[in-house]
Order: structure tokens, then sequence, then C-alpha cells
């Protein structure tokens, strides 16, 4: 009966999250970034290739889905494509993720599972990417297939959960390049709440199973074949392979450029340099700039907390 219930409910909140995501997908004109993802999408579609660029437009996952998406439905050119047929595909991952989180029931147990459906089938964010033709959405989805992968393999290790674990990986590497950011907050992460669990006396996973080399071998290699399968175009540019590695550093320079950008909050948090100043400029200096605006955000805070 509770299984029941449950499924039933599961069932209720992908059925919220269809009816916020599905209606109306041709009323909003495509963003920029939509557009420019399009069009990949549209090489593809119109002639059989796939070339990954290390400066720009992010991982093949997308132009591969959507192009896949878009034959399905019948369609064989760009021109031919409508904005509904296109933004199907993140729509159909966001679905995913509401399903993905019942998956954590053993973990979380099922009211949390399904409170997190529920949530991600009514967030306004999720509902919005959800509609948007970009790499987040599926980002996310692969995100949660790896974490449910290796959550499994975690309490049960064994070989096809380790290559649960690695394909869902490659599908993240292969999405975005910002991988690289969440595999070391995964990493933080795994060890913050190793020491927690021993500072709390928790009973330890047997380290021999999980730590296994020969699963995590197989690991692996799943994740590096399906990302070289994919950067690659299936082994038809081998050269993808090593632009996926070239685009890090590129990535990295525009990184740098964007820390630039908070340089005005840098401003904001620095101290005053404190100066000897005229008798009579006092109200010059309460009235700087960086006094003002740390006024306004003591009272922004105070009427938060009020």
């Amino acid at each position: 009966m509770r299984k029941r219930l449950g499924f039933l409910l599961l069932a209720a909140a992908v059925l919220v999250g269809a009816v916020l995501r599905f209606p109306r997908l041709d009323r909003r004109p495509m963003h920029t970034d939509e557009a420019v993802q399009a069009a990949k999408t549209g090489v593809l579609l119109e002639t059989g290739r796939y070339i990954y660029d290390p400066a720009e437009y992010h991982g093949p996952t997308l132009p591969l889905l959507g192009a896949l998406g878009l034959r399905m439905a019948g369609v064989r050119r760009l021109a031919d494509a409508t904005e509904t047929e296109l933004r199907m595909t993140p729509v159909v991952f966001g679905l995913g993720l509401i399903l993905l989180a019942a998956g954590f029931a053993g973990l979380l147990g099922v009211r949390a599972a399904l409170a997190a459906a529920f949530l991600l089938a009514c967030s306004p964010v999720f509902v919005f990417y959800s509609r948007y033709y970009i790499h987040e959405t599926l980002f996310v989805f692969f995100t949660g297939a790896f974490l449910l992968a290796f959550e499994r393999y975690w309490r049960s290790p064994r070989m096809a959960w380790a290559m649960a674990v690695g394909v869902s990986f490659g599908l993240l590497c292969a999405t975005k390049e910002t991988w690289v950011f969440e595999a070391v907050a995964l990493v933080l992460a795994f060890i913050g709440t190793r020491l927690w669990g021993r500072w709390r006396r928790e009973p330890r996973t047997s380290a021999p199973e999980f730590l296994h080399p020969g699963r995590l071998g197989a690991a692996a290699l799943a994740a590096g074949l399906v990302a070289a399968v994919l950067f690659s175009d299936f082994f038809v540019n081998p050269r993808g392979i090593a632009d996926s590695f070239r685009a890090f550093p590129h990535y990295t320079s525009r990184s740098s450029a964007t820390l630039h950008a908070l340089a005005p909050l840098v401003f904001l948090l620095r101290p005053p340099v404190r100066q000897s100043v005229p008798a009579g400029a006092d109200l010059e200096r309460r009235h700087h700039p960086r006094i003002l605006a740390r006024r306004g955000l003591g009272r922004l805070f105070q009427q938060i907390l009020q």
C-alpha cells in the first residue's frame, strides 16, 4: 500500500512538472545562447558531423541529443524546426530530474525524496531552465545521475554500479567544461562527510570493497570512453578528444577575466584608508561612497533580520 502511494505521489510530481514545462514552449523568443546552440544542432542535423570547439559552445551532449530529438520528430533541416521541438530536449531531462529524486529514497527516506521531487517539479528556476535550450538542465541531470549511481555503489560495491558511475560522469564531462569545479566540490564534500562520520562514529563502508581496483578501473574506463566517443563524434573527429583538454586553458583565462568584474565588491569590502585630512573635511569623509554603501548594506540586513 505504501509503495503504491509512493508511486502515485511520484507520478503526481511528474505530472505537475509536465504541466509547468510543456505548454507554450514557442511563446518566448529564442535567447541568443539558445540560438547559438540551435545553430550548432542544425549543422549536426543537416551534415551528420559534429566538431567540438574548445573555445566556445560547450560540450556535445546537447547538440547530439537535440539533433536526435529533431530526427525523431521528423525534422531534417533546422529551418523546419520549431522552438517547441528544440526545447523538448531540456524539458525531457527536466522531468527526468524529478524521477531521479525518487532514487534517493533509500538515502533520504521516502518522504524527503518525494518532497524533493515536488520541489524540483515546482521550482521556478528548474521550470525556467527546463524550457531553455542550453546545457544547464542536462548538466544538472547528469550530476544527479552520477550522485545516485555513486550512492548505490557506496552501499553495494558492484561492477554494474561502478559502470553506472563511470558512464554518468563521462556524460557530465561531455556536457560542460565546468565539471572540473563540480568534481572539486564533490571531492571536498566526500572528504568532509567522511570526517563528519568518523567524528560521529558512524559505521564505515568496507574500504577494500569500495576501493576495489578492478571496479574503479572499469568506472574510469567507462567515463573516459563515453567522453571520448562524444567529443570525437564517435571517433570521426579524433582531434575532439585532444580539444577537450585544450578547452581548460581557455576557460581558465575567461574565469580570470571574470574575477576582475568583482573589483567593485572588493572595493566595498576593503576598509577605508586612514589618512590625515584637513579640519572640516569630516563631512566629506562620512559621505565617502564606500562608507555610504556599507551603511546601506547594514540597514538592508537589519530589515531582513527584523
